[in-house]
C-alpha cells in the first residue's frame, strides 16, 4: 500500500522526481554571476542584452525550469541558451569583431567551477 501511495505521488507529482540536484543549481548560480561580472553583449533573439540584463534573464529561467530539469547541463542546452518563444540560440559578443553561440560559453564556465571544485578551489 505504501509503495503503491509513493508511486502515485511521483506519477503525478513530475517535479518531484526530475529535481535539478542541489549542486547544479550551485554551479549555475556561479556561470550566472559570472554572466553578471563579465564585459559580454548577450544577443537574443537579434537584440543586443548587457551582462547584467543577461544574468536576470538566466535567473528567471533557472527559477522557472529547476524543478523539470535534472541537470545543469540540461538547463544550458535546452533552457539558457536560446529562446523558448522562437528555438533561436543566444550568443555572446567577447568583442566588437567576435560573435559565438552562447551554449559552449556556459557550458565552459560550468566546467570551470566544477574543476575548481574538484581541486579544493571552492
Amino acid at each position: 500500500m505504501k509503495r503503491s501511495l509513493l508511486a502515485l505521488i511521483l506519477c503525478l507529482s513530475p517535479s518531484l522526481a526530475l529535481s535539478m540536484p542541489k549542486g547544479d543549481e550551485v554551479a549555475l548560480l556561479h556561470v550566472i554571476s559570472v554572466v553578471k561580472e563579465s564585459n559580454a553583449t548577450f544577443i537574443r533573439n537579434g537584440k543586443k542584452h548587457s551582462a547584467k540584463d543577461a544574468a536576470k534573464h538566466l535567473q528567471r529561467k533557472l527559477n522557472a525550469s529547476k524543478d523539470t530539469v535534472k541537470s545543469a547541463e540540461e538547463f544550458i542546452d535546452n533552457v539558457g541558451s536560446l529562446s523558448l518563444r522562437t528555438g533561436n540560440p543566444y550568443k555572446i559578443s567577447l568583442s566588437e569583431e567576435s560573435e559565438m553561440l552562447a551554449a559552449p560559453w556556459l557550458h565552459q564556465e560550468l566546467e570551470r567551477f566544477r574543476s575548481a571544485e574538484r581541486n579544493g578551489k571552492r
